[in-house]
């Protein structure tokens, strides 16, 4: 009932309140006797609320956990991707650069080993964008020529066309 009552929180725009209910009261001290699942929940509901209050490093620390959770206890990688895909997606929104390139080849590192292309492809994106604003121009052309190697082994053509794009601006 406390994390549903996050979650409408949530909804209403009010994170701070939200964030209260995640780090007081009974639900972080019963946390360890929740199903895999809703612990799951709870440290991805909790990042995206930290993330919404603009606490990126927080939120980071809480998607990890979340990541944690899908990987060691429940074996899910989708629920793991999502994890990773709303972490790139904060970084992103948050226009955290630094960030984005070292969490960016972290999330492509996992991808490839967890076989998901999908994040593999949009870690790898994101991680490129980020070197190409922070000037590191060679290292976002080797994470442009690994999306095209991706993508055509793949056989996404549309990703292909993308990168070739991308790498004649470089």
């Amino acid at each position: 009932a406390a994390m549903r009552r996050a979650w409408v929180l949530m909804d209403l725009g009010r994170f701070d309140e939200a964030r209260e209910r995640f780090e007081r009261g009974l639900l972080p001290r019963l946390l360890d006797l929740l199903p895999a699942a809703e612990r799951f929940d709870y440290w991805f509901s909790y990042g995206n609320t930290l993330a919404e209050l603009g606490e990126l490093e927080e939120a980071d620390a809480a998607l990890g956990r979340a990541i944690c959770v899908a990987m060691s206890d429940l074996n899910d990688n989708r629920r793991a991707s999502r994890a990773w895909s709303r972490l790139l997606d904060i970084a992103t929104d948050q226009h955290a650069w630094g960030f984005l390139a070292r969490e960016g080849e972290a999330a492509a590192s996992w991808a490839a080993s967890a076989g998901e292309p999908t994040l593999e492809v949009s870690a790898l994106w994101r991680r490129a964008l980020a070197l190409r604003v922070l000037g590191r121009e060679a290292e976002a052309h080797d994470a442009l020529l690994r999306i095209r190697a991706l993508a055509e082994r793949l056989g996404l053509r549309e990703a292909r066309a993308a990168v070739e794009l991308a790498l004649s601006a470089v």
